[in-house]
């Protein structure tokens, strides 16, 4: 009992002392390490994803090693995420992982060639998974989200700057009094309504 507690506390001192490349591991077993070693608390559910994600890949490659396109493209997808999880690029990884496991649930690409659970057209397994990550990483998806597909502040500026000089464009032929009415109307938006008060600012009238 004494030799393998001594065994536990020599190997755990080898990590502390970051000596583990001493130990004769695999690329894989190395890869693997290095995602684990990373900030729990930052990609806990990822990584708890990827390894699932993995082990399915290899348990269908072990049992059916012909590979078609979909699982190809499942194989890319893991392995881009896992190389994103190593090199610490976590919106990305996360990015990678919730497309892919999106993608999955309806069969686009797959994880596996020789299991799977349907309820009626969607994957129950990385229908599961995507949930999960969706639920411990809503805040963070919607912020990458935004990111990644929304617009800048810039172009929202722009954009207003443009619908006001249309509106500016339409409205110059009416007369102050029609402005004035279709301003107070609670039907006009407001760039028309910046557009009518940059106009009457114009003819110095009064608002």
């Amino acid at each position: 009992m004494q030799n393998s507690h001594f065994c536990f506390a020599k190997i755990y001192n080898l990590r502390e002392n970051n000596q583990l490349r001493s130990l004769q591991l695999t690329p894989i077993a190395k890869s693997l390490l290095v995602i684990f070693k990373q900030p729990m608390r930052k990609a806990k559910p990822e990584i708890l994803i990827v390894t699932i994600l993995w082990i399915i890949v290899i348990i269908s490659i072990a049992r059916n090693p012909q590979f078609r396109a979909q699982f190809i493209f499942g194989l890319i997808s893991l392995i881009s995420i896992s190389v994103a999880l190593i090199v610490r690029k976590k919106d990305l990884s996360l990015g990678i992982l919730a497309f892919s496991l999106l993608l999955s649930t309806f069969d686009a690409v797959k994880f596996s060639e020789t299991f799977s659970v349907h309820f009626g057209f969607i994957s129950l397994i990385p229908f599961t998974l995507l949930l999960i990550l969706v639920f411990s990483r809503f805040s963070e998806l919607m912020i990458l989200k935004d990111n990644w597909f929304g617009e800048d502040a810039t172009e929202i500026q722009k954009a207003r700057v443009n619908k006001i000089d249309f509106f500016k464009r339409e409205f110059r032929k009416l007369s102050s009094e029609e402005l004035l009415k279709k301003m107070n109307h609670d039907n006009t938006v407001e760039e028309a309504k910046a557009a009518i008060k940059e106009i009457l600012t114009e003819r110095n009238e009064k608002l």
